[in-house]
């Protein structure tokens, strides 16, 4: 199956005002495998006491998750990832890996899953930083939470992410998203997503702020 969300927010952070954020996801499952691919773009503007409007937030993502045995209690994955990040001054961030995934609890309304893995990383800071690029060593562990509610008409889910360097616990990336979906007919539906990452290299990069904070009402189309 497959989905696309389309969305405005309001932003804090190193950016503010008007955002559009659209991503898209796309998930294939067979007995031995499952495939789950995600691609995401977000662009904002504020303006200023000059009233020139001018970029606040420009990011783009895409990532691959392949899970082996999907069915199973315990299953292995490998991942990939690539992204753009305007605001924490990334140019270029990339990363890949391999890991295993437990099912805490699975039934037809709840899910709870804990995946952990080792990842290889590189990121090229945007132009002016004074930084080279860097490749590093990571431990990654993700939990999601999902609870269908009235007969799957309204659902609440959160992903959590916390990726630290193996040999620097104090370098490391967070991410929280949280979101509650109301489904108005078979495809189509709204949602309310409040979604926090950090990143304690971004100042060094030139950022304003190392956390950026972003709350979006959207529209989520099933297909």
């Amino acid at each position: 199956d497959a989905r696309a969300e389309l969305g405005a927010s309001v932003f804090f952070g190193n950016t503010s005002q008007a955002v559009v954020t659209t991503s898209t996801q796309a998930t294939r499952t067979t007995d031995a495998v499952e495939l789950l691919s995600r691609a995401g773009f977000s662009y904002g503007e504020v303006t200023g006491d000059s009233e020139a409007a001018a970029v606040s937030k420009r990011a783009w993502g895409v990532s691959s998750d392949l899970n082996f045995a999907p069915e199973k209690a315990f299953n292995f994955f490998v991942r990939g990832m690539a992204e753009s990040i305007f605001e924490k001054r990334i140019e270029l961030r990339y990363n890949g890996g391999a890991g295993g995934k437990i099912q805490i609890f699975r039934s037809p309304t709840t899910r709870a899953e804990l995946a952990v893995a080792v990842l290889g990383e590189k990121t090229v800071p945007r132009a002016g930083s004074g930084l080279e690029p860097t490749v590093v060593a990571k431990w990654s562990s993700r939990l999601v939470l999902r609870r269908a509610l009235s007969e799957g008409k309204v659902t609440l889910e959160t992903e959590t992410t916390y990726e630290p360097e193996i040999d620097a616990f104090g370098s490391f990336t967070f991410s929280a998203k949280s979101n509650i979906a109301f489904q108005v007919s078979r495809k189509v539906g709204l949602q309310v997503s409040f979604v926090d990452q950090y990143d304690s290299g971004a100042e060094l990069r030139g950022a304003r702020t190392n956390n950026d904070g972003q709350l979006y009402f959207s529209v989520v189309n099933t297909f």
